[in-house]
């Protein structure tokens, strides 16, 4: 008698059409085969999951089209278990996936543009990040100084790309009316920060300096560290400047001190 995870298993395995063992479990009846049953269940999981990658995705898929997106997402569901219940956390891995898909190669662009919608999706289903108490702020740096450790926004993300993807997504919105031509340079970093302040979701461009001091903030790196890293890496850096900024911005959402 097979356990409950056992069952468990071999149903998620099912529906993902990688095993037919669960087949065995079920009683057919209604005129119906136990594969025919289990496909109704199948088919609607599909479809569900379906929809959830073109809800996330939507500048993808006006990038590629109706057939070439359906195509596609057949073959990632196919191929990508869903384990988790809640399918807003599906697709998460869509864009690692567009990179090595053979039929988008002509798009090379493709798989960050998926960057950037995932991560937009990711902060529009995240809490809002609280506002830095800068009284409290104040009194801690008096004492504990750069023994101080700064939070990024709940599910922010730092991104860094050779294309413009976001005048790519900006164009590819159901609002935008503008010419839609997009010139990608030769040779150009683009650096966004994307994240809900205040409830208000953003894409900020970042400048390369701001992208890595923040990226060594996301490390977990004390105050003291960060601007050792800045006489070394970036002398140019006024941290007394850039860190009241980044504040400002809500790019730093909380602090403590370690």
């Amino acid at each position: 008698m097979l356990t409950l995870h056992e069952y468990q298993r071999q149903f998620a395995m099912g529906l993902n059409s990688e095993s037919d063992e669960f087949l065995q479990v079920i009683i057919a009846g209604s005129g119906l085969t136990q594969n025919e049953l289990f496909a109704i269940y199948r088919g609607s999981s599909f479809g569900a999951l379906q929809t959830a990658l073109k809800e996330i995705y939507p500048v993808v898929h006006r990038l590629v089209g109706e057939d070439f997106f359906i195509a596609m997402i057949n073959f990632y569901i196919s191929s990508h278990a869903s384990y988790f219940p809640d399918l807003a956390r599906y697709g998460a891995d869509f864009a690692e996936f567009i990179r090595h898909y053979a039929p988008a190669q002509s798009l090379p662009y493709l798989p960050d543009v998926a960057r950037l919608e995932w991560a937009w999706h990711k902060v529009s289903i995240a809490p809002s990040s609280p506002a830095i108490n800068f009284q409290k702020l104040g009194e801690c740096y008096a004492e504990h100084g750069e023994r101080l450790v700064f939070d990024i926004p709940a599910d922010f993300s730092l991104l860094a790309s050779q294309y413009p993807i976001h005048e790519i997504w900006e164009k590819n919105q159901p609002e935008c009316q503008g010419d839609a031509d997009i010139v990608l340079p030769d040779s150009a970093i683009f650096y966004y920060f994307v994240c809900c302040v205040h409830d208000v979701m953003r894409i900020d461009y970042l400048t390369k300096e701001e992208w890595q001091v923040l990226s060594w903030i996301r490390k977990g790196m004390n105050l003291a560290k960060v601007v050792e890293n800045i006489h070394v890496s970036l002398p140019e850096v006024n941290i007394v400047e850039l860190l009241p900024r980044m504040i400002e911005r809500g790019w730093l959402a909380d602090f403590k001190i370690r």
